[in-house]
């Protein structure tokens, strides 16, 4: 959606986050997948997963518009397959609370995502008519 506001530095972490929330409740489902795929190719061949820790992530997503491209990536991850297990909510959650995103807005950014995913489920139906 938003990877080419992020760094390629960024780019990276957002990969390992990726990687990470996807296997958070335990298995990894083919939406997934194809969403890391997908999150791949938009990526530069030189990019590679960046290990952050989350004293390190204000620094490193300093902007306002990285921190907010970083979550709705991350949320993307989160919702494509249509389930948002607790320990995924606890995932994002922790980082939006290193990036010093609260709940409230974060609540609206996971209320965008599933609105695009549902818009992006409403024009396939419109191709398949």
């Amino acid at each position: 959606m938003f990877l080419n506001r992020l760094s390629e530095v960024q780019q990276g972490a957002l990969l390992s986050f990726a990687t990470q929330l996807m296997s958070a409740d335990g298995k990894q489902a083919a939406e997934e997948l194809a969403l890391l795929k997908t999150l791949r190719q938009q990526m530069a061949s030189t990019v590679s997963p960046v290990q952050v820790r989350s004293g390190d992530l204000p620094g490193m997503f300093a902007s306002r518009s990285d921190r907010v491209a970083l979550m709705l990536e991350l949320l993307g991850m989160a919702l494509v397959d249509a389930e948002y297990h607790e320990t995924e909510q606890a995932f994002v959650s922790g980082i939006a609370n290193s990036l010093d995103i609260g709940k409230e807005e974060l609540s609206q950014m996971e209320n965008w995502v599933r609105r695009q995913f549902a818009l992006v489920r409403e024009a396939e139906q419109f191709m398949e008519a």
